[in-house]
């Protein structure tokens, strides 16, 4: 049976557990060792039986806590060549952090415990940004982009058919244009490689609940950007705008401290 949590969610960290019978990776490790630990306990589990972490690209609020957790456990970190080149050179344990690193490319498949996996490349102002297709013995399929400037053909394609996604919803343009951001910063987030829209998520989304998404977790809000309230609102009525029916899925909005079951 498959479990899906989101154990943190922003810019003050991101967190992904995946659980799959006896398999359990994270997606991102942008929390510290301590909160990772504190969540998956409080399923129930326990952070010794973890079989791997897949890093989606360098910043800081996606890595964070990999450092520590290389610490106590030695695991494999499965990330682009870019972004485990950027690990490298900021890592006082080069030598830990050598031995766990495995380098994966896109659109080759990968397995963690009993799940593969395939990376795809995401629009983001980080080198080799990805997010991943993780697919699971029973057909569920789940689809991840997390920090994405926009909808690319490769995203589409690496979340069409996944009947769980965790996607980006990252801000209202109004609240962005008009909030406390310096200019260059909204430019940034507003680019094609910064960070997606409500918008843009909820149209995106319509097309792939034609494609049999059923499940749905809303992540990366900005605390400044956007609210819960705007994020939910836009992307259903994005969704009716294109002639879907939002209640066909089952929409959750990741937080940025709590834990939030996905599936």
């Amino acid at each position: 049976m498959l479990q899906v949590y989101s154990l943190a969610s922003g810019s003050a960290g991101n967190c992904i557990y995946i659980k799959y019978g006896e398999t359990s990776f994270l997606v991102d490790a942008g929390i510290s060792y301590h909160r990772i630990k504190k969540a998956i306990a409080s399923l129930g589990d326990s952070i010794d039986a973890l079989q791997g972490v897949l890093i989606t690209h360098d910043h800081s609020d996606h890595t964070r806590g990999v450092e520590g957790l290389l610490k106590k456990h030695t695991i494999p970190v499965y990330t682009t060549l870019a972004t485990a080149t950027v690990l490298y050179a900021s890592s006082p344990c080069r030598e830990r952090m050598t031995a766990c690193v495995r380098t994966v490319d896109f659109g080759y498949s990968y397995d963690v415990g009993e799940v593969y996996f395939i990376p795809f490349p995401t629009p983001h102002d980080a080198a080799g940004s990805v997010g991943f297709r993780i697919v699971c013995p029973n057909g569920d399929t789940i689809g991840i982009a997390t920090d994405v400037g926009c909808v690319t053909s490769q995203v589409a394609k690496g979340l069409t058919g996944c009947n769980v996604v965790i996607l980006e919803s990252n801000h209202d343009p109004d609240m962005l244009w008009t909030g406390p951001y310096p200019s260059h910063l909204k430019k940034r987030v507003a680019s094609d490689v910064g960070h997606l829209s409500n918008q843009a998520c909820g149209e995106l989304l319509s097309t792939l609940i034609k494609t049999g998404t059923t499940d749905v977790a809303l992540f990366h809000l900005s605390k400044e950007n956007n609210t819960e309230r705007i994020a939910m609102e836009t992307v259903r009525c994005a969704i009716i705008g294109c002639g879907e029916d939002p209640d066909k899925v089952c929409i959750k909005i990741a937080k940025e401290k709590e834990t939030v079951q996905v599936v």
